[in-house]
């Protein structure tokens, strides 16, 4: 020093420094890791400056988080359904008519759902800009979505057929007239749609990989595709053209089947991340897999793109239990709450810097703990 001082640090120093700049952990299950439950707690830790919004899709702020799990959802599935009905005008003869109607319709209905399903499995991807693994979902998407679409399409026009021919031999017998929206004509699109978007809910899980996810989406595609299939014909009779009517039947699909997914995602999550800073912000992931892996390459579970400084397999987090462990790999940092960690039980409300990308780890509280 200038003024020729010398700095002294006691043993009493030493015992203050933080825990958490202590050498990388072994990876969990590798010799030499402490045992599941076993993690050293952080010295340090501050309270978090920063926490998420609630369960419906709105940000910290009180405005709608428009890169929420619900809103990114019901986007999602419009967009797909928009698609689907595009190629449906194309491919779609409103003469037709015979024995083979059932055929046609299902393999209409099947390039349609080859459509949707390709474009809302991948469709997380695609809005992170992760192309590499958006392409093999848009695969698992179209194969599975093609399957469902053709089984919806030709269990519609079977019900369909059978149904209308009861009701005209009603309406002959009692004069009554014929409505298009007739409950059991409703309740068979319903049916043919809940398939539909059976299909879809499975895809998008299929993608993903992911056991959760795939209840999520079966659960709200089935439903959402219900809600959306029984209101086709009222709207249907609503409008002159059948051309507006499709659009407008699949737009209506569409939004409620990605709404209910994302309803019973942001319901049933467990714990999830929001970015709050870098080139991602205002996007959320939820941790659906036992282990996730956080990093820049598309082989991670959650890719992060935009900043140099993110490795590509950065740091992963471990469910153990009803909790998760964050541990960053070796020569990647990361800092919690403003202090540097190599690994930490993650608590709702954390901040985690990686880079320039910051953000908000929130989970569900669980009595006990």
């Amino acid at each position: 020093m200038s003024d020729g001082k010398k700095l002294i640090i006691t043993d009493e120093d030493l015992s203050r420094m933080p825990a958490s700049t202590a050498a990388p952990m072994p990876p969990i299950g590798a010799p030499g890791a402490p045992a599941a439950g076993a993690l050293p707690p952080v010295a340090g830790v501050k309270p978090a400056p920063l926490q998420l919004g609630g369960m419906t899709g709105r940000s910290a702020a009180g405005g709608l988080n428009l890169r929420s799990t619900l809103v990114m959802s019901t986007i999602g599935a419009l967009v797909a359904a928009l698609a689907a009905w595009l190629l449906l005008e194309l491919i779609t003869d409103d003469n037709a008519a015979g024995e083979h109607l059932v055929r046609t319709t299902a393999l209409q209905f099947g390039a349609a759902g080859a459509v949707f399903g390709a474009i809302y499995a991948a469709w997380e991807d695609l809005t992170s800009r992760v192309w590499e693994a958006a392409l093999p979902a848009a695969g698992i998407g179209a194969a599975i979505g093609a399957v469902c679409g053709a089984i919806s399409g030709a269990i519609a026009q079977e019900l369909y057929a059978s149904i209308i021919r009861d009701i005209v031999v009603q309406a002959l017998t009692t004069g009554d007239d014929i409505s298009a929206t007739d409950f059991k004509l409703c309740a068979a699109r319903a049916l043919a749609w809940a398939i539909f978007g059976a299909g879809i809910g499975l895809a998008a899980g299929a993608a993903k990989r992911s056991g959760r996810k795939t209840v999520n989406a079966l659960v709200g595609g089935t439903v959402g595709a219900a809600i959306g299939g029984f209101l086709f014909n009222y709207i249907g009779e609503a409008t002159d053209s059948a051309t507006a009517s499709r659009l407008i039947g699949l737009a209506v699909v569409g939004l409620a089947m990605g709404a209910a997914i994302g309803l019973v995602e942001t319901a049933r999550r467990q714990a999830w991340i929001k970015l709050v800073s870098g080139g991602m912000a205002g996007k959320e992931f939820i941790l659906y897999h036992a282990n996730t892996i956080v990093g820049s390459s598309p082989k991670a579970q959650i890719t992060l793109i935009k900043d140099p400084a993110v490795a590509p397999m950065h740091f992963r987090i471990d469910e153990q239990g009803p909790r998760r462990a964050l541990t960053a790999f070796d020569g990647c940092p990361v800092s919690i709450n403003g202090t540097p960690v190599t690994s930490h039980w993650l608590r709702d409300g954390d901040m985690v810097q990686v880079g320039g990308t910051a953000f908000a780890y929130s989970e569900r509280t669980v009595a006990g703990v």
